[in-house]
C-alpha cells in the first residue's frame, strides 16, 4: 500500500460534536438560522450603507444622484432597524403565546400583546409629534401636521386603553363566568 494512503487511513479526524450532531432541538436550530440571518443583514447593512456613503460622496453635489444616495441610505437604515425589531418583537410575543395551553388563551395573550405594542407605539408618536410641533417654530403647515400627529396619536392610545380593559373583561368573563 502507499505511504500516503496509509497514512490517510491511520489519521482520524474528528470534528466538534456541534458539526456531527447539530443542534439538539427545532427551536435551537430555527435560533442558530435567525441569528445567523441576522449577522448576515447586519453585515449587508454596513456595507450598504457604506456603498450609499460613498455614492453620496462621489454624487458632486447633482441635485439627482445626492437624493437618490440619501434615499438608499434611509431605506437601508429602515431595512436594517426593521430586521433588529422583527427578531426582538418575536422573542418578546413567543414566550407569551407559548405559555397559553388553549386557543382562547393563545387569541387573548396576542391580543394583549398587541394592545401594549398599539400603546406603546401611541406614545412614541406622542413625543416624535410634541418635537416636531416644538421645532415647527410657528409654520403653519409644519404645527398644523404636529398637532393632527399627537391627537391620533391620543386617539390610539385611548382605544389601546379601551380595547385592553375590554379584553381583560372578557376573558375574566369567559374564564370564571362574571365579571
Amino acid at each position: 500500500m502507499n505511504k500516503f494512503l496509509k497514512l490517510a487511513y491511520d489519521v482520524q479526524i474528528n470534528p466538534p460534536g456541534q458539526l456531527t450532531k447539530g443542534p439538539a432541538t427545532l427551536a435551537a436550530l430555527l435560533d442558530n438560522i435567525f441569528k445567523f440571518l441576522n449577522y448576515t443583514i447586519g453585515v449587508i447593512g454596513v456595507i450598504m450603507i457604506v456603498f450609499t456613503g460613498f455614492l453620496y460622496i462621489t454624487s458632486l453635489g447633482n441635485p439627482q444622484k445626492t437624493k437618490q444616495a440619501l434615499q438608499s441610505i434611509i431605506y437601508t437604515a429602515v431595512g436594517f432597524t426593521v430586521a433588529i425589531l422583527a427578531r426582538s418583537i418575536a422573542e418578546f410575543i413567543l414566550p407569551k403565546v407559548a405559555g397559553a395551553t388553549t386557543v382562547q388563551g393563545i387569541v387573548s395573550e396576542g391580543i394583549t400583546t398587541f394592545t401594549w405594542v398599539i400603546g406603546i407605539a401611541a406614545l412614541i408618536v406622542m413625543i416624535i409629534a410634541g418635537i416636531l410641533y416644538v421645532v415647527s417654530v410657528g409654520e403653519p403647515q409644519k404645527t398644523k401636521t404636529a398637532k393632527d400627529a399627537i391627537l391620533y396619536a391620543a386617539v390610539g392610545l385611548v382605544v389601546a386603553l379601551i380595547a385592553g380593559s375590554g379584553i381583560t373583561a372578557l376573558n375574566t368573563f369567559l374564564t370564571t363566568g362574571h365579571l
